[in-house]
């Protein structure tokens, strides 16, 4: 019985580990991967809409370089934290990886998810963390990119794709001073 109880309590350590984040107790990418899995499944025998919003750090190795590893990992915190004070049903944070999150929508209109991610961004520059190495900004920002779908037929990496590519399709319009593209992106 007590190796029983062993083997459980060490297999529940491993899948802790295994789907959250360690540095800002996020779930993590492999976690986000099976919940769009498993929430696109539904899509097929109910009707709803699923979103994907993928946001970075802006000019986050400039930031690792000028103030060090130990200041930007306070940051991804700081970042964390901020996605993870967003309250509603349906709405999921997570750490993609590196100085990237995701926030996945259930069912929410895109006119809410833009407002959401307007809250985000304004949140995070809210906190003033300084961000001398920033071209666009004097302090920490977020740049985002969303794809949003009621479509049963799209698969998770499409969805998490098209996300991707609107958010570096934001990251590449910054740079030429605008901070919107359209569309999917914000």
């Amino acid at each position: 019985r007590k190796q029983y109880e062993e083997i459980t309590r060490v297999n529940e350590i491993l899948s802790h580990q295994a789907m959250v984040d360690e540095l800002t107790d996020m779930n993590n990418r492999r976690y986000m991967e099976w919940f769009i899995g498993e929430k696109i499944k539904k899509l097929e025998e109910e009707s709803g809409t699923i979103s994907c919003m993928m946001l970075d750090i802006d000019y986050f190795k400039e930031y690792n370089d000028l103030y060090g590893h130990q200041m930007g990992d306070q940051a991804l915190v700081e970042v964390g934290r901020t996605l993870l004070s967003v309250k509603g049903d349906g709405i999921r944070p997570y750490r993609y990886g590196g100085d990237e999150f995701s926030i996945i929508f259930l069912n929410q209109e895109e006119k809410e998810v833009k407002h959401i991610l307007d809250t985000v961004k304004r949140a995070v520059a809210e906190k003033h963390i300084e961000h001398a190495g920033s071209y666009t900004a004097a302090v920490l920002s977020l740049s985002c990119g969303y794809a949003f779908t009621a479509d049963r037929e799209k698969d998770q990496r499409k969805l998490l794709k098209e996300a991707d590519a609107a958010l570096y399709r934001t990251k590449a319009n910054r740079t030429k001073g605008s901070l919107y593209t359209g569309q999917g992106t914000l």
